[in-house]
């Protein structure tokens, strides 16, 4: 199995964050640090802790495997342009975390069909 290095991970979160329209200044405040650190994790000069991966994974609309993962064939969506007051981009992001458990899930069902064949 490849792994990842940090370069790769923090390309990944860089992309996942431009996705989404936030700010490095907008992710420093969600995960309470400074931009300077957003931009070393993004740059794969700091190491990230599983904590802030989930919060990140979180906070970007993604699947932590979507980002860790070598390969990654999950779909990739984004709800862009739906939800301009808090309420709605709440309502937006629990939606998106709904659809990526339904495929976390579909994607456990279908590798322990796999094993019990």
């Amino acid at each position: 199995m490849t792994k990842l290095s940090m370069t790769d991970i923090g390309a990944r979160l860089r992309e996942s964050r431009m996705a989404r329209g936030l700010t490095q200044d907008e992710v420093a405040g969600h995960l309470g640090v400074t931009r300077p650190v957003v931009s070393k994790i993004e740059a794969g000069n700091k190491l990230i802790n599983s904590i802030e991966l989930l919060n990140l994974a979180e906070l970007y609309g993604v699947a932590v495997d979507q980002i860790l993962s070598p390969a990654t064939e999950s779909m990739s969506f984004s709800f862009r342009g739906a939800a301009k007051s808090p309420d709605s981009k709440k309502a937006v992001m629990l939606l998106e975390k709904v659809v990526r458990e339904t495929e976390s899930l579909e994607d456990m069902l279908a590798r322990k069909g796999a094993v019990q064949q």
